[in-house]
């Protein structure tokens, strides 16, 4: 693809996200046991493609011993995963007098 187009981008019910989510992250660590420092890269360059496509959010955690002050920060491994985030549910509150309030209203309280 052109770098001048923007890529297609398309919205998945949650079983499709989800499945394609623990496609993404076999083949992240799949990238880990390349050889080839390029090959790795190419699959993650993959799987970040595929993940913008599908509005699927990548985190890079460290997973280095935080105690081996020995590895440069910038050379430590780190683990890609790819996951998007769980939207919280509304939640509905009683408001008395315009204000929020937690407790709940007595008989004498007005409710709009």
């Amino acid at each position: 693809m052109s770098e001048e187009t923007e890529a297609p981008r398309y919205k998945l019910d949650e079983d499709t996200r989800e499945l394609l989510e623990a496609a993404l992250n076999m083949v992240s660590q799949a990238a880990t046991l390349q050889l080839d420092e390029n090959s790795a890269s190419g699959l993650i360059n993959l799987c970040d493609e595929i993940a913008h496509r599908f509005y699927i959010e990548s985190v890079d955690y460290d997973v280095s011993d935080p105690e081996d002050r020995e590895t440069d920060p910038d050379d430590r491994p780190t683990i890609t995963v790819y996951k998007t985030p769980k939207r919280e549910k509304p939640r509905f509150r009683i408001v008395v007098n315009n204000e929020l309030d937690d407790t709940p209203p007595d008989d004498d309280d007005p409710m709009h």
